[in-house]
């Protein structure tokens, strides 16, 4: 019998009988599809749903995640997923009921991610590859939570191998990959390119290197979010001393 690509409700072909057996089923995927609820308990580890979970619920809740999980949706309808197969189009509600950051994105590998910050509900809209946040219990459209900036800055030279700037996280903060919307700014160019390292309690998760013409370059570690629990401390130390850079200020934006 012929299905939707999607929600696989089954379709009526010519000639059938009992066809209303066909529809009252195709009647109860698309109540599924509209109002169900989907529990999720991780037990703090990624999740991968299936096509059938995919089409048959509407919103889906995750407990149970202390640390960051991803949750990955199927990009393609067909199980197992090839190039070819039709790609999937969902809008969803999606809930973090624990206290670790979530990353959700597609098994597609190369769409867009975003992230779910404790506690937060959002609508999001996933393309076949992309996962894209519409609306956020946090008040914010189309972003991954609120808004948040920290700055520091160094008046007069740089001093060698110290801590410039220590924030203790009162509630779970996310950065960009490469700090990515970050800003600096230097009074005078350094004579070599400095380093500034950017800690996560006791390990680095990142720098800011400041090249000879006072560009700002941002970088962390790995090509996925940066994200601090609340009670983590964000810290940033200097390198090797540098006589000539002077008057630093950096700010680095995130989400909370």
């Amino acid at each position: 019998m012929p299905q939707t690509p999607l929600l696989a409700i089954p379709q009526l072909v010519e000639n059938q009988t009992q066809a209303f057996t066909t529809m009252n089923e195709a009647l109860t995927i698309i109540e599924q599809a509209m109002n169900r609820r989907l529990g999720v308990a991780t037990a703090n580890a990624n999740v991968l749903h299936s096509i059938e979970q995919m089409a048959r619920n509407v919103y889906f809740v995750y407990t149970g995640n202390t640390g960051a999980i991803t949750v990955r949706f199927p990009a393609r309808t067909e199980s197992p997923a090839t190039v070819t197969s039709p790609q999937t189009q969902r809008l969803c509600l999606v809930g973090n009921g624990g206290t670790g950051t979530i990353t959700v994105r597609t098994d597609d590998g190369t769409g867009t991610t975003i992230s779910l910050l404790s506690g937060e509900t959002a609508m999001i809209h996933v393309n076949g590859k992309d996962v894209v946040k519409l609306f956020s219990s946090t008040g914010v459209i189309g972003g991954g939570g609120s808004l948040f900036t920290i700055g520091a800055f160094v008046a007069g030279t740089m001093p060698p191998t110290t801590e410039i700037m220590r924030y203790v996280c009162t509630e779970a903060t996310s950065f960009a990959d490469n700090f990515s919307g970050s800003r600096g700014s230097i009074g005078v160019n350094p004579s070599a390119a400095v380093t500034l390292n950017v800690y996560r309690n006791a390990t680095v998760i990142g720098t800011i290197v400041i090249s000879t013409g006072g560009v700002f370059t941002f970088n962390t570690t790995g090509s996925v979010t940066e994200v601090y629990a609340a009670g983590d401390i964000l810290s940033v130390v200097t390198g090797t001393a540098d006589g000539t850079a002077s008057n630093i200020a950096f700010t680095l934006k995130g989400t909370r």
